[in-house]
């Protein structure tokens, strides 16, 4: 409880700061500070939605201005990207960039930037059987995703490296933390070599790297407009992630998505030449995130039958456990 009311209390403070701010802006006076939709605490910065005197609605983004050699640097990156996009053709010049052009403002030791919202539709909550992705879009969005990874990486330290290195441990402990929970059925009989042997690929193999991600975000930030464009809008944080994780997240997350569409994906996304090293990234991450969701389930409840069901699943995408490449891309 003590943290939740931590949480609450610093959030009110960059608020009650933000709104004093904003009260002394030519620009913004007036405006209003509704909920807080994104905060990252180590760093005291925070997404707001806020609204203009005529009640339309922006994102806001505020942190400490020590960290703003950081932030710009990312955002310089966002737009070249954007702009790489925007230029490919024809068909995306009329669309429009996928990043909305952003108001910065300093205050004391605070930055400020805003842009009004582009749109109020996520778009994979728009996707569905009959409304499948549209190709110009699945091409965006997977070059987006590429250009983002070739940037410079802020966040990689020395000791970043560990964070690969350990894969193989902290799968060993969640094997051996759920293993009584996994019924003694033939389809899960390889589960845990299948898991561990990936495991260790991903620790012990050169073909993994730590780029730049929108981690958790990749599947929430991307809009969707009337007119079929691609956006960037809802608030995310950048980090450091393994290279292709986010890829990893998309098919994870996006469990509705035709066959056909998951095989243009990962096509686009590697250019016709996937690598065998992805799949089992991707195998991996599928299964920590149900082993995962399966351990903090209640016993003999239907969120754990639900994740049960769902390893069974992978199992048969994965031909019992035996190969990292899935039934759908073969």
């Amino acid at each position: 409880m003590s943290d939740r009311c931590d949480k609450s209390r610093d959030q009110n403070q960059v608020k009650e700061r933000l709104q004093a701010c904003m009260r002394r802006s030519d620009l913004m006076s007036g405006w209003s500070v509704g909920s807080c939709r994104e905060c990252r605490e180590k760093e005291a910065s925070a997404f707001f939605e806020v609204f203009d005197r005529e009640g339309r609605a922006y994102w806001l983004l505020t942190g400490p201005l020590r960290n703003w050699q950081q932030v710009s640097c990312l955002w310089t990156h966002l737009q070249w990207v954007s702009g790489i996009i925007a230029q490919s053709s024809h068909i995306f010049r009329f669309l429009g960039p996928m990043l909305p052009e952003i108001c910065w403002q300093f205050h004391e030791d605070i930055y400020i930037g805003h842009w009004e919202r582009r749109s109020d539709m996520p778009y994979f909550q728009a996707l569905s059987p009959d409304n499948p992705p549209r190709f110009e879009n699945l091409v965006q969005l997977t070059a987006f995703l590429r250009l983002l990874q070739t940037g410079p990486n802020p966040f990689m330290k020395t000791r970043s490296v560990s964070t690969l290195q350990a894969t193989e441990e902290r799968a060993r402990r969640l094997a051996d933390a759920i293993e009584s929970r996994i019924p003694p059925k033939p389809v899960f009989r390889n589960w845990r070599s299948f898991y561990l042997q990936n495991a260790r690929a991903i620790s012990r193999s050169a073909h993994y790297e730590l780029t730049l991600s929108l981690g958790p975000y990749v599947n929430e930030c991307f809009a969707y407009t009337d007119r079929g464009a691609l956006l960037v809008d809802f608030p995310f944080f950048l980090g450091q992630g393994v290279a292709h994780m986010d890829l990893c997240r998309i098919l994870h997350g996006q469990k509705h998505l035709s066959v056909q569409d998951r095989q243009y994906l990962v096509d686009l996304y590697f250019n016709m030449d996937s690598p065998p090293h992805f799949f089992t990234l991707l195998a991996h991450h599928q299964m920590t995130a149900t082993l995962l969701d399966l351990e903090s389930s209640p016993g003999d409840s239907a969120q754990e039958q639900e994740q049960v069901n769902q390893l069974a699943a992978l199992s048969r995408q994965y031909d019992l456990f035996r190969t990292p490449v899935p039934h759908w891309y073969r």
